[in-house]
């Protein structure tokens, strides 16, 4: 008799663990449906920079830079941001980072810091529109023959299910051109 309830333990036991793993696939399955949904009916922010002139207007002067410190000399663009929803529901933009440095062909590209460039919010987006924006960045120092302005914008925005997201671009530029430096994948995102 103990020998037939063990082994009704055993198969019960054998049940279980079946039916666990079927439960389990069953939510796996549940959850990457949620998902699915969720991105296929998200925001989609991607971003450009771009011109308001045939050419980067890019001024060399002396002042504090951020309102701190001595006098020392800088250089200050002016750009166009331009976002697009390409998803199917509105996005809410918290907050644009951008910065600009002089950098050489030969250096290393680093993570910005995105020190003092907050431009802050911006309106919704709907489904499928656009908004943009002018950016004024400012750097320390003055561009040498060599050097060109490395540009970086991450914009911080949310969606319908208040799912933090982030966009991130960079960009090379100089006085003639504006080019997105695809590269380098780190600065170039849509999460």
């Amino acid at each position: 008799m103990a020998l037939r309830t063990l082994r009704s333990i055993n198969k019960q036991v054998e049940e279980m663990k079946a039916q666990t793993i079927v439960a389990q696939t069953a939510a796996n399955a549940a959850r990457l449906n949620a998902q699915a949904v969720i991105d296929a009916e998200r925001a989609w922010i991607f971003a450009e920079l771009g011109l308001y002139q045939e050419r980067i207007r890019i001024l060399q002067g002396s002042s504090t830079f951020y309102g701190e410190g001595p006098f020392e000399s800088t250089s200050i663009m002016n750009i166009k941001l331009t976002l697009k929803n390409h998803g199917k529901t509105p996005a809410w933009i918290d907050a644009i980072h951008a910065q600009v440095d002089i950098v050489d062909s030969a250096s290393i590209a680093r993570e910005p810091a995105l020190d003092g460039g907050n431009h802050g919010p911006m309106q919704p987006i709907a489904a499928g529109a656009e908004r943009s924006r002018s950016l004024e960045l400012t750097c320390r120092g003055h561009r040498n023959q060599g050097e060109f302005l490395s540009v970086n914008v991450v914009i911080d925005y949310h969606d319908i299910f208040g799912i933090n997201r982030q966009t991130v671009l960079g960009y090379s530029a100089d006085e003639a051109n504006l080019i997105p430096q695809f590269g380098l994948a780190e600065r170039n995102q849509n999460t």
